[in-house]
């Protein structure tokens, strides 16, 4: 609660490594021009951040968070200028439980995958994504029910293959939010696709 994590550099791992439970949960926090990934966990994580900044990091090939088979909730948050492979990645192989609520996402650049989540039950809520750029989709959905609700998705851009939201054998409800500007690889905003 109330701190700042800033020029710290980890070459082959992230800030926070845990192999089995791990618990993070920062409040009223900064995490500041660090060359790193904020959190990797192999097991069970529950990732709490809230009125937080997390500004000019560099991830490198590394997602921000690596986190399979967590809960993880960010509440008034913002996620301003920062590099990596993505902001989440969860393997692509278990249950995550992902909130996005009142929280800022702008002018991050990604070089995989923005949010890839697999058998998920997630939501966003009151949240702008603005002039991000990834290689490929934003919001990779598989197997997964997810909700956007209030938010607005302004002037992102898929520069590679995929789309703003691909959703694969999953349902996704988007109510009262707005989606301009954005540029995808086949549309500019959700690509719904079911496995043969």
């Amino acid at each position: 609660t109330n701190s700042t994590v800033q020029n710290n550099y980890c070459n082959k791992s992230a800030l926070i490594v845990g192999d089995s439970v791990a618990n993070l949960t920062l409040t009223n926090s900064t995490i500041f021009k660090n060359k790193a990934a904020l959190i990797h966990s192999m097991a069970m994580s529950n990732v709490n951040l809230t009125n937080s900044n997390l500004l000019s990091n560099e991830a490198g090939n590394q997602s921000i968070i690596f986190a399979p088979k967590s809960i993880i909730n960010f509440l008034n948050d913002s996620f301003i200028n920062n590099t990596g492979s993505s902001i989440l990645s969860t393997q692509l192989t278990n249950e995550t439980s992902l909130t996005i609520d009142s929280t800022v996402l702008r002018n991050n650049t990604l070089f995989d995958i923005g949010f890839a989540l697999y058998n998920s039950y997630s939501k966003i809520i009151n949240t702008s994504l603005i002039s991000n750029i990834c290689k490929s989709t934003f919001l990779y959905l598989k197997s997964s029910n997810f909700s956007i609700s209030k938010s607005i998705f302004y002037g992102n851009k898929v520069i590679g293959d995929g789309n703003i939201i691909d959703v694969i054998n999953g349902s996704l409800s988007v109510n009262d939010s707005i989606f301009q500007e954005n540029f995808g690889n086949e549309t500019g905003a959700i690509k719904i696709d079911i496995d043969k």
